[in-house]
């Protein structure tokens, strides 16, 4: 095995540790796994902690990304997020790279 698989194996081995008494949904675990594989969040399956990760959102706004997701279901385009009450295209444009569908 190659040192990149191996870090690999061990960080999504990592991310799946959970503290007693936490569990995590199946998107969430997928959504973590493909954050470690990608290094980008997916905007239809992270949770506010994952969201604030992106340079540009923050507790209020992963807040509101996530309430407009309940509400209208999947994001179908990352520039669905302008949708998002308080995101515009500066914001979007700086967000972008670190997110995936």
């Amino acid at each position: 095995m190659n040192a990149r698989k191996l870090v690999l194996s061990l960080l999504v081995a990592a991310s799946m540790i959970v503290p007693a008494g936490f569990t995590l949904t199946a998107a969430q675990a997928a959504a973590s796994q493909e954050q470690v594989v990608t290094g980008k969040i997916s905007i239809n399956t992270a949770n506010a902690e994952m969201l604030t990760e992106v340079p540009g959102i923050g507790p209020k706004t992963a807040g509101k990304i996530i309430s407009y997701r309940e509400e209208h279901g999947a994001f179908k385009t990352l520039e669905d997020l302008q949708e998002v009450k308080g995101i515009g295209d500066k914001s979007l444009a700086k967000m972008k790279p670190y997110l995936t569908m």
